[in-house]
């Protein structure tokens, strides 16, 4: 599926798709957020460099500002809380982070 060959060839959204790096829709959007950088328009379709569709692939590990940025959105959309609500969200957040930690360190 995902091989070193080729790794300079462009890839028309249709063949990423087939060759299994995502749905055309989602490699659409994956442009238009910037997440294939190398992605050139070539009459009406466009071509994507292999090797920023195997970056896809790589997991990315989020930094601090992401993490702030999430945690702005989440706050920005949430309903007036009571004080114990949000004191029970911060421990169940807290507690979910802390068993999230130990099954990646013991996996």
């Amino acid at each position: 599926m995902h091989d070193a060959e080729g790794a300079d060839r462009l890839l028309k959204i249709s063949e990423a798709a087939a060759a299994g790096y995502g749905a055309p829709s989602t490699l659409r959007r994956y442009i238009r957020e910037g997440r294939l950088p190398g992605a050139v328009k070539s009459g009406r379709d466009w071509r994507i460099p292999r090797a920023d569709l195997e970056a896809l692939l790589t997991p990315r590990v989020p930094t601090y500002r992401s993490v702030q940025e999430a945690v702005a959105r989440i706050v920005a959309t949430a309903p007036p809380l009571a004080e114990p609500q949000i004191q029970a969200l911060s421990s169940a957040l807290g507690d979910g982070l802390r068993d999230r930690q130990q099954r990646l360190r013991s996996a």
